[in-house]
């Protein structure tokens, strides 16, 4: 159970760090409250999961618009502001400033600039979406480990009130 512990800790000083760095902003720790103060034990999973196979599926088609020399404007803008949306929803703002960064090249017709700006959303996506599925899985962790306290404490009272 220490280890454990310890090994949240350590997560969460890295998630400090994130935030500190501005990776995530404030919008992470919304999340967290809500998970919290609603007791929903498996709703950051849901919203990390969601924002992790929309952004996975979508870089692709970004990717491709790109490559194909930003012709089909009206479907990229639809795929960048999808990235947009579910990267704003989770506080991986360095995601969205890549796609702000994205929007605006594309509004220029500034190829190269697209592609850094891509280039950085992917990276910052990947990033962003390791540290969260690590959060999750010790969360995940902590929770099962919280239910096991619970189930022996309550064990325990039922044992000593038959005493």
């Amino acid at each position: 159970m220490f280890k454990l512990i310890q090994q949240f800790s350590d997560e969460v000083k890295s998630l400090q760090q994130l935030l500190l760095k501005g990776i995530l902003d404030r919008h992470f720790d919304t999340l967290q409250v809500f998970q919290e103060d609603y007791n929903q034990p498996g709703f950051m999973e849901d919203v990390i999961t969601l924002f992790s196979m929309t952004v996975a599926e979508t870089l692709p088609k970004v990717t491709m618009f790109v490559s194909a020399g930003m012709e089909d404007q009206t479907n990229m803008k639809v795929a960048v502001h999808r990235i947009k949306g579910c990267s704003g929803g989770v506080g991986a703002c360095k995601v969205v400033a890549a796609a702000d960064e994205l929007l605006e090249a594309m509004e220029t017709r500034d190829h190269n600039r697209a592609m850094h700006a891509l280039y950085a959303m992917t990276n910052e996506f990947y990033i962003v979406r390791d540290k969260l599925q690590n959060l999750v899985e010790l969360d995940a962790r902590v929770y099962a480990s919280k239910q096991k306290v619970l189930q022996m404490m309550e064990k325990s009272k039922g044992t000593s009130s038959k005493n």
